[in-house]
């Protein structure tokens, strides 16, 4: 397989925007300006992102808000070039990925094609997102707050505007598909607070069916809005109000009070364990995209990406449960040992990861062992499928436990729909006459994403710590009540 060249970006707002979504999304799904092989490689747009049935099509643009006595004219140029000329942009990326999917390259010259799978390109959801930087200083001076844009999707007769008033934006091109505006304030922080693909879109998704549905009346900005979202739960998920709601009009200060709470305070410091997850996923997506896979480059993107696309697609509460079991596992298994887990996703039960540690001492061939680790990983994905019959991808993760002298990682993935009798049978054996997985126990936890802040925030390994220091002081006091 090739080596997947991607442009670094070619303005310091462009570079700045690849380095959050390689952050969010990771970088095999995350292209910065791509091209169309018409008009000497003309640019599509600014940013792409797909993942699964999801296209995001980032346009960024930075311009001088320029000062003059009349703000109703500085505000009309500015939005003219930095919001409409980006949505052509946008809608016109969407237009061509629609007609001619197997025409978009990653360089000026169409040299290298795009290396994701954009056929049937009617199976995808399209996000529009304009990155519009320049009015910050504006908005604060002449709105008094953080320096946000504020939202007015629409008239109070229900018609779509494009902007209601100066430094206000709305439904961008009326009588076309809602395009989301980020501003100076929000880029940053909304990319880092729904920093996962599953997040990210759900949000938009929901934000996008919220302001259609013409219940959003006004927000001081898009981080308000996102407060809204995040304190607003229906069936466990974050939502939007919209039932025995007609008109919902946001206070300012929504976020603010939210960021300095204690629960939002404690939820970060949980998820610090989960970017394990996200570190295990780039380092895969790095090798294959530069062509030093150890085992399976020449497999290509399309049989490797869909494994690490499984594990990319956890939501950061999810991530948080599969961070934390990876690392108790490295915390329990002494260098010299072998130990497995499997656990099954938080959000979608009939997926599960196979954790395996094992450690190469003892054998003097190293490619041995990795072989020997590669064919007991698949014998363990096979058995898990036997012990549960309910899931149906598997992806399984071998590497050497914490100080061992190799650091190697294998990734396994398995579609495991279709199931055949005779394919249980011998999974059936190996877990009886073998041994395989006899004590192995399926993890699949579950907690709330705002920790209770009066409860110390403690990892797994920490608890089992705690946990085996109480055994041992009961067995000391037993100890000492016998020699009494």
């Amino acid at each position: 397989m090739a080596v997947i060249e991607k442009s670094s970006g070619l303005t310091p707002s462009e570079r700045y925007l690849k380095q959050l979504c390689e952050h969010s999304f990771l970088s095999l799904w995350s292209y910065p300006n791509l091209f169309r092989d018409q008009g000497g490689g003309h640019e599509i747009c600014d940013l792409l992102v797909v993942f699964e049935n999801e296209i995001i099509i980032f346009s960024d643009k930075s311009c001088a808000f320029k000062e003059t006595k009349n703000l109703e004219k500085d505000w009309s140029r500015w939005f003219r070039s930095a919001v409409s000329e980006s949505a052509d942009q946008i809608f016109g990326a969407e237009r061509w990925i629609k007609k001619h999917p197997d025409r978009i390259f990653l360089d000026k010259r169409c040299t290298q094609k795009f290396p994701l799978d954009l056929s049937n390109p009617s199976r995808f959801r399209f996000h529009r997102i304009v990155v519009a930087l320049g009015a910050g200083e504006r908005c604060k001076r002449e709105l008094g707050n953080d320096g946000s844009l504020m939202l007015i999707p629409k008239r109070s007769d229900g018609t779509q505007v494009p902007f209601n008033a100066p430094l206000s934006v709305g439904w961008v091109v009326p009588g076309k598909p809602y395009v989301h505006v980020l501003d100076d304030v929000s880029i940053d922080v909304i990319l880092r607070e729904l920093d996962t693909v599953a997040d990210f879109t759900k949000y938009l998704r929901k934000k996008e069916d919220f302001i259609t549905s013409g219940r959003l009346s006004f927000a001081p900005g898009e981080l308000d809005l996102l407060g809204l979202y995040l304190r607003t739960m229906r069936d466990e998920d974050h939502n939007f109000p919209t039932h025995d709601v007609d008109i919902v009009a946001i206070m300012d200060g929504l976020w603010q009070e939210l960021v300095e709470s204690p629960e939002f305070n404690a939820k970060k410091r949980r998820n610090e364990i989960s970017y394990l997850w996200d570190k295990l996923i780039e380092g895969f997506a790095t090798h294959l995209q530069a062509g030093t896979l150890a085992v399976g480059q020449d497999l290509g993107i399309q049989m490797i990406e869909p494994g690490l696309r499984l594990m990319a697609s956890e939501s950061r509460l999810a991530r948080r449960m599969l961070g934390d079991a990876l690392h108790d596992l490295f915390c329990k298994t002494p260098a010299s040992g072998n130990n497995t887990r499997i656990v099954t996703s938080r959000d979608r039960e009939e997926r599960a990861y196979v954790l395996s540690l094992a450690s190469s001492h003892g054998y003097s061939d190293y490619s041995k062992y990795r072989k020997n680790r590669e064919t007991r990983l698949l014998a363990y994905g096979h058995v898990a499928k036997h012990l549960r019959p309910n899931l149906q991808y598997i992806v399984g993760i071998g590497t050497e436990p914490a100080g061992s002298d190799g650091a190697s990682k294998d990734l396994l993935y398995l579609d495991v729909r279709t199931w055949t009798q005779e394919q249980d049978d011998r999974a059936r054996k190996l877990h009886k006459e073998v041994g395989l997985l006899k004590r192995a126990k399926f993890t699949h936890t579950r907690e709330n994403e705002f920790p209770d802040p009066r409860r110390p925030v403690v990892t797994m390994a920490e608890r089992r710590s705690l946990r085996n220091q109480k055994k041992r002081e009961r067995r000391e006091r037993a100890g000492n009540n016998k020699k009494r």
